[in-house]
């Protein structure tokens, strides 16, 4: 989030002093959003681990339910 936060400042600095070539401003863009999307996948893929673990916690958490009735 800080990164989208500092390409938004970076913005408002290359308008005040503009970049002499779009094209980087292009480049750089594009690689902030891969990170960003890289980033974004890996905290995913986490929770969705996390949530995994948990709800097979659950399950042997009711199959002990289960043995002791």
């Amino acid at each position: 989030m800080w990164r989208l936060l500092l390409f938004l400042a970076a913005l408002q600095t290359a308008s005040t002093f503009p970049i002499s070539s779009c094209e980087q401003l292009g480049i750089y863009l594009f690689m902030e959003l891969n990170t960003l999307s890289r980033q974004s996948v890996l905290e995913c893929a986490e929770l969705l681990r996390h949530v995994i673990n948990d709800a097979d916690q659950l399950e042997l958490k009711d199959a002990d339910r289960r043995a002791l009735v």
